[in-house]
Order: C-alpha cells, then sequence, then structure tokens
C-alpha cells in the first residue's frame, strides 16, 4: 500500500523483530498501521527537486538526493518534510540510548535527504516513457520506501530506498510533425503540371475546380435512351424454296471486252466529241 503525502500524518509508526546480520550489525524492519492495517513504509511524495540527478559512489552503489527547497512555493512540500522530521523524532525517542543519525541534511538546496537507487527503480517521464538518464536540475513526484534501521554498536541509520520517479521533462516530437501550408501544396501540383507541357487554361480550370468554383455547375444530363423496335421476320419453309426457279443472266456488251481491257464509248459520248471539232482548211 502507498501512503500519499497528504495522508502521511496519519500513519502509526512500528517495527518487526530485529535481523542480526552479524555480530556487529543489526537491521530492525519497520511497518505503519493505517487504516486497521499494518503494511510497508512507502510514500508518495510532492514534487521535488533534484540537484544533482542520479549519483555513483566509490563502492559503485547510486544515489539519489531530493531537495526540499520549494517548501517557499509549495505547501505540499513543506507539510511533507514536517511528517519526515516526525518519523525521525518517533526513531530517536524509542532508542534513547542511540544516537539516530537523521536522514534530512542541511545543504545548499535547503533541506536532502539521499535515497539508495536500485536495480528495480524505475523512472518515467510524463508520458509514461522510460528514462534511462536522470538529469540533474529538474523536479519530479517519488515513491520511497523506508525500510528499516540499521543498528551497530550505538549508532542507528535509517535506510530508504527510492522505487519509481516520475521526473518533468520538456515536450518533445520523435517524428516530422509539421502542418503543411496547402497553399504550398498546390503551387507545387501546379508548377508540375506546368512542366508537363499542360496548357495554362487546362492549369487554371484545374485550379478553380480545387477550390470549388465549379461545383454549383450541373452535371450534362443523361443521354436519350432509343427504344429500337424489332420488326417480323418469317420465316422460310422448305416448301418455299422448291418453287424458286433460277434465271440464267445474260451477259453485257461490256463484260465481253473486259477481258482485252477496252470498252467502246457510248454513242452520246461519239456525239458530243464530233461536236467539238473544228473544220481544217486545206
Amino acid at each position: 500500500m502507498i501512503i500519499h503525502h497528504k495522508n502521511i500524518g496519519d500513519i502509526v509508526l512500528g517495527k518487526k523483530k530485529p535481523l542480526k546480520y552479524s555480530g556487529e550489525f543489526t537491521f530492525v524492519p519497520l511497518r505503519i498501521y493505517h487504516e486497521n492495517n499494518f503494511s510497508e513504509c512507502i510514500f508518495q511524495t510532492p514534487k521535488l527537486f533534484l540537484p544533482y540527478g542520479k549519483q555513483k559512489l566509490q563502492n559503485d552503489k547510486f544515489v539519489i538526493d531530493l531537495s526540499f527547497q520549494n517548501k517557499e512555493n509549495d505547501e505540499d512540500t513543506g507539510i511533507f518534510l514536517r511528517n519526515l522530521k516526525e518519523i525521525f523524532y518517533t526513531i530517536e525517542r524509542k532508542y534513547k540510548d542511540y544516537n539516530v543519525n537523521s536522514f534530512l541534511k542541511k545543504t545548499n538546496f535547503d533541506y536532502t535527504m539521499r535515497l539508495k537507487v536500485s536495480l528495480n527503480s524505475k523512472f518515467y517521464d510524463n508520458s509514461k516513457n522510460n528514462l534511462y538518464k536522470i538529469e540533474p536540475f529538474s523536479y519530479g513526484i517519488f515513491i520511497i520506501g523506508l525500510e528499516g534501521l540499521w543498528i551497530h554498536n550505538n549508532e542507528i541509520w535509517f535506510q530508504w530506498y527510492l522505487l519509481q520517479g516520475r521526473l518533468e521533462r520538456p515536450s518533445f516530437i520523435e517524428e516530422y510533425a509539421f502542418i503543411e501550408d496547402p497553399l504550398i501544396e498546390e503551387d507545387t501540383k501546379y508548377d508540375k503540371m506546368k512542366k508537363m507541357g499542360i496548357p495554362e487554361g487546362a492549369i487554371n480550370l484545374q485550379k478553380n475546380i480545387d477550390k470549388g468554383l465549379n461545383q454549383n455547375i450541373p452535371p450534362p444530363p443523361p443521354l436519350p435512351a432509343f427504344k429500337h423496335k424489332s420488326l417480323p421476320v418469317s420465316k422460310i419453309k422448305a416448301s418455299d424454296l422448291q418453287s424458286v426457279v433460277l434465271k440464267k443472266s445474260k451477259k453485257s456488251k461490256k463484260e465481253k471486252f473486259s477481258k482485252t481491257g477496252f470498252e467502246p464509248p457510248s454513242l452520246e459520248e461519239l456525239q458530243t466529241t464530233l461536236s467539238k471539232l473544228k473544220r481544217v482548211s486545206k
């Protein structure tokens, strides 16, 4: 169960049986009692500042520092800081004979708290995309967990883990997303038509069509439908063919001379030719 930072003041802190890891180190798991149930100490923070991003220590462990410097502008940040201090005071009262080391440090960025970053820690942006590089000087909301207390000799340390972080990141678009100007696209289209040798009149007509100037012109009427009346065709019977008598045709005079290639003129043609002749004097 995750306790929102606005409800952290209603919790009751409890502890489980200590676990001895060596002759010098003992771990005390902590739990919270909330709404009649015991659960792990997991809280969701308000928006906090990251002055350094994710840092790698000399022992190859990763940590992250959360700053409360925005408490003057954000009332929730100030309230969350006071509730965290109350957790520290609660442990300090229970272990009076120990030196309880505070997890809140005063720095150039106001109070900061350091959390361990494990391999299971996840980071996201506002669009729920995974982040693998945590930039310094950024803001985010975090889910943090208080695992328990380490006891060594007369010293006590808190063990905080960062479970998840949602970081503010400037908006970005990965793909080409410009809205093209329609006029530019049309000019390019008509330029291509001109290069293809299409007449200027046809190009202007296409421009008018694209602009919707010819939308009111009605379409041409449909062609009239002609109805063809079929005439009745009488059927030829076999008896009709028997009564047909074929006659032998006579060949014309022209056909007689067709084989020689010579065709004699007609009487009318001869008379016309003779009328055109002139008498020659001797």
